[in-house]
């Protein structure tokens, strides 16, 4: 757990630029930090810490010079000097001092003035830190939900969020006319089709730029993995290349009403696009899994990034 994060080399960003497809992305990724705090049960991040216990902090950022001048270094050296548009990968941009982040905003929009978009938690964001990543360039914040049902969001995820505070979050962003993505997720352990569409009505009430929804995966060792074994909702065995694919194709735990839950998976960012209300959902959702749906997801999910990051469409298709 290396405290000076500064002390690193830059990360070789020609890794990935050598090879031509890349060499077409018009974005460029980076991160300011490691680690996050928090204990979602879904997440590597509270066995990393549990592995690295005692052997430093384990979360860490690193000062606004060694990531400007990361910036400037790797845009220097991109080949065909395209990029217009950068991404902050961190878990949670949003954690950090008051100063660290007005010099960020100051020296970003001098040295290197891009669009960019962030990963935020929403009780980490405030007026000012969102005034002044507007400021910066910030042009749109990805913003975990997960479930609008508070029990299975705080107790089954353990996210420690009120829903006070994400619609706060998600009005502030507003506010500042940024572009927004909800993160949300659905069949964990206790997950019911009156849930599910909790959640999708939350989405539709506050119209992100991209409802982003995965089915849950849950990976060996994390704690919703040894929830979901112990309400017996796992049949067999179960791995890691199990788990690679479900976020976009089936939902491993064996749930009630396992099919209209994967087809609202399949139907939610289009829904939340266009207007589709709780009732007409809940009918469509009664259809059998089929391609018309999966085709619908990918098409929506292609549109929305579009949409939120600005990726050139050679790098899309």
């Amino acid at each position: 757990m290396i405290e000076d994060l500064d002390s690193l080399p830059f990360a070789d960003h020609e890794l990935y630029t050598k090879y031509n497809i890349f060499n077409h992305h018009n974005q460029a990724v980076f991160m300011t930090s490691r680690g996050c705090p928090y204990d979602c049960t879904f997440c590597f991040n509270k066995k990393y810490r549990e592995l690295y216990e005692g052997k430093g902090k384990s979360y860490r950022k690193r000062s606004v010079s060694s990531i400007i001048k990361e910036i400037k270094e790797a845009i220097h050296n991109n080949n065909n000097n395209k990029i217009n548009s950068l991404v902050f990968y961190d878990d949670t941009f949003t954690i950090g001092s008051r100063d660290w982040f007005k010099e960020f905003s100051e020296r970003y929009k001098q040295e290197v003035n891009l669009p960019f978009s962030i990963n935020a938690r929403a009780d980490t964001i405030n007026d000012e830190k969102i005034k002044w990543l507007k400021e910066a360039g910030c042009n749109s914040i990805r913003v975990g939900l997960e479930s609008a049902n508070p029990y299975l969001r705080n107790v089954v995820l353990k996210k420690g969020l009120t829903n006070e505070q994400l619609i706060n979050a998600i009005k502030l962003i507003k506010k500042y006319q940024i572009k927004f993505q909800i993160f949300n997720m659905l069949g964990v352990p206790g997950e019911t089709l009156d849930t599910a569409l909790e959640t999708y009505e939350l989405n539709y009430k506050y119209k992100p730029d991209h409802a982003w929804c995965s089915l849950l995966q849950p990976y060996p060792q994390t704690e919703i993995m040894e929830i979901a074994k112990k309400q017996k909702l796992i049949k067999g065995e179960y791995s890691f290349e199990d788990a690679d694919n479900s976020v976009f194709d089936d939902l491993v735990l064996v749930i009630d009403n396992k099919n209209e839950i994967v087809n609202l998976q399949k139907l939610f960012q289009f829904g939340v696009t266009f207007r589709i209300p709780r009732r007409v959902m809940k009918w469509l959702i009664k259809f059998r899994h089929n391609r018309l749906f999966e085709f619908i997801f990918k098409v929506n999910y292609a549109l929305g990034t579009k949409k939120l990051d600005n990726v050139s469409w050679f790098y899309l298709l």
